[in-house]
C-alpha cells in the first residue's frame, strides 16, 4: 500500500528523530564536502553548534597531519562504496584531538546517482586509551626477565612470554595450549591440582618454591607466584604465574650450608681436643687448640658473611654451649 503525503512526512520526521537522538556524531554532506546536516551528537563530539558547522568544510575536522583523508574518503564516495570503521583523529573546536571511527555511506537520489553523503562518527578515546594501556602492560610482561604465564582454571596454557620460553625452553607455539603439568615432574604431580584449588577460591599462592622441568628435560629451581585473573563481574576466569630461577640462589644456600657444617665440624673437633687435653692436665695444649679452633671458624664465617661479620659481638648463642 502507498504511503500518503501524511505518511511519508511522518517517516521522515521519524527517522530525523533517530538521527538527532543517537548518541553517534552523524554529518551530512555534499560531494565537495560542505557540511548540510549535524545532529546533537556531532555538537557533543565536535564541540561546533548545528548554525557553526553547517555550510563549513568537512575538512575543518581534519587535524593538519590528516588533511589527505578527506579527498580519499570523498572520492570513494564518488565512486559508490562505503568506507567502514575507519579508526582516524579529528579535531574539536576548542582544538582538542579525539580519536574516532568513522563510517561514511554515499546518499543516493531517486536516480541511484550519488548526490552527497553521510558520515557516523563514534568516539573511541577510550577504547584506544584501553587499547594503549593493555598494549603498554604487554610490552612489559613480554620484555620481563621473569616467566609469565596465562592459564585456564582447568590449567591449559594460554599465554607464555619471552621469559617463559627462555626459562623452560618451549616457545609460545609449542606451549599455548598444552597443560601446564608439562613443566611439572613426576615427584611433584600433586601441586598443580591444589595451586588450581586455591587459585578457583579466589587466593594468590606467593613465592612458593619448588622445581619445575624444562624441555630438555633438565630440572630448575623456581620461585611461583600464582595470581586469580578475574573478570568484569569479579568471578575469577584464570590464573597468571610468574616463575623465577632461584637456581644461583639455592647453590648459594647449598654452599652456605656446607660450610656451615665444616664450621660445626671443625668447632666441635677442635673443642673437644681443647677438653680432652684440659682434662690430662695439659692446659697449654687446651689453649692452643681453643686458639686454632677459633681461628678456623672466623675463617669460615668471613667466608659465609665477609670479614667484617666476624667481629666480637656480631653473632650471639641461641643456647649455652656445653663442652661435658
Amino acid at each position: 500500500m502507498a504511503r500518503t503525503g501524511e505518511d511519508v512526512g511522518d517517516y521522515f520526521a521519524y527517522l530525523a528523530s533517530i538521527v538527532e537522538s543517537s548518541d553517534d556524531a552523524i554529518i551530512g554532506k555534499t560531494l565537495d564536502g560542505t557540511i548540510v546536516s549535524w545532529n546533537a551528537g556531532a555538537e557533543r563530539l565536535y564541540g561546533y553548534t548545528p548554525e557553526e558547522a553547517i555550510g563549513q568544510p568537512i575538512s575543518m575536522l581534519a587535524p593538519a597531519d590528516r588533511d589527505d583523508e578527506v579527498p580519499g574518503i570523498l572520492a570513494e564516495i564518488l565512486a559508490g562504496r562505503r568506507v567502514e570503521h575507519y579508526e582516524t583523529l579529528r579535531r574539536r573546536k576548542d582544538g582538542t584531538i579525539v580519536g574516532v571511527s568513522v563510517t561514511v555511506s554515499p546518499v543516493r537520489d531517486e536516480t541511484e546517482r550519488v548526490v552527497g553523503a553521510s558520515a557516523v562518527a563514534r568516539d573511541i578515546t577510550d577504547r584506544r586509551r584501553a587499547y594503549e594501556a593493555s598494549a603498554y602492560l604487554a610490552s612489559i610482561v613480554e620484555s620481563s626477565d621473569d616467566a609469565i604465564i596465562g592459564k585456564t582454571l582447568d590449567g591449559t596454557i594460554v599465554s607464555w612470554n619471552a621469559g617463559a620460553e627462555r626459562l623452560y625452553g618451549y616457545t609460545p607455539e609449542e606451549a599455548i595450549g598444552q597443560p601446564i603439568s608439562m613443566l611439572v615432574s613426576d615427584s611433584r604431580d600433586d601441586e598443580v591440582p591444589q595451586i588450581l584449588a586455591e587459585l578457583a577460591a579466589g587466593r594468590s599462592v606467593e613465592h612458593y618454591e619448588t622445581i619445575r622441568r624444562r624441555k630438555d628435560g633438565s630440572r630448575v629451581d623456581v620461585s611461583l607466584t600464582v595470581s586469580p585473573i578475574r573478570d568484569a563481574t569479579g568471578n575469577v576466569t584464570g590464573a597468571s604465574a610468574v616463575a623465577r630461577d632461584i637456581t644461583d640462589r639455592r647453590r648459594a644456600e647449598e654452599a652456605r650450608r656446607a660450610q656451615a657444617l665444616e664450621l660445626n665440624d671443625d668447632v666441635v673437633q677442635g673443642l673437644v681436643a681443647a677438653q680432652y687435653a684440659f682434662e690430662l692436665g695439659r692446659a697449654e695444649e687446651a689453649e692452643r687448640s681453643v686458639r686454632a679452633t677459633l681461628a678456623a671458624a672466623r675463617r669460615i664465617v668471613a667466608d659465609l658473611f665477609g670479614s667484617h661479620a666476624s667481629r666480637p659481638g656480631d653473632f650471639q648463642r641461641s643456647r649455652p654451649t656445653e663442652l661435658g
